[in-house]
């Protein structure tokens, strides 16, 4: 099985993940290491590396069990922000994120609340890139976004097509899409 194409759930106090394609129930448990856990840590540890760290030193009393440790991180990594039934995949067929908000009693309280839960996709996306891409975003024109920002429209275009090449994105309408399902602005 693949990490693809699947959606989570919280069921009771545990996490199940339903496999699409091959319509497979599975409960997420500490011997899933193959088909759920270590590529999940290997995603968060390239996209979500603050809450990746933020989980690690939760847990770290349980580094000396690694497979428990691990299952405990992505456990609930993946009940923070994949725990609903709803009609959009949490891991598409690309193998991509797509996060939810859950119902947590601890929302407000939590002190990993905005790290762990919709935790901030590492980009690797220079602060002045970035700004321009939060106007563009919320659909300032380029002129508009080199005027807010104090820039000539010559370098807005440059930050503009730099993001979508790094990201591999061809248009801005697929830019806009990605900041929505990796939590990018919010």
């Amino acid at each position: 099985m693949s990490l693809k194409s699947i959606e989570f759930y919280n069921y009771g106090k545990q996490l199940v993940a339903h496999f699409k394609e091959s319509d497979i129930h599975i409960k997420v448990a500490e011997h899933e290491r193959d088909n759920i856990i270590t590529p999940v840590i290997t995603m968060m540890e390239l996209d979500y590396p603050e809450a990746l760290k933020a989980l690690q030193c939760e847990y770290k009393k349980s580094a000396n069990y690694r497979s428990y440790y691990e299952y405990r991180i992505v456990n609930r990594f993946l009940r923070c922000n994949c725990g609903e039934i709803d009609n959009k995949l949490d891991i598409d067929a690309d193998g991509g994120f797509h996060f939810e908000y859950v119902a947590c009693p601890l929302r407000g309280d939590c002190s990993l609340e905005n790290v762990v839960c919709t935790p901030k996709y590492n980009t690797n996306i220079s602060d002045s890139e970035m700004r321009v891409m939060e106007l563009l975003f919320l659909k300032k024109s380029r002129e508009e976004i080199a005027e807010q920002l104090y820039l000539s429209l010559h370098t807005v275009n440059n930050h503009i097509r730099h993001v979508l090449k790094r990201l591999n994105l061809r248009k801005e309408a697929e830019f806009i899409d990605y900041a929505h399902n990796n939590n990018l602005f919010k």
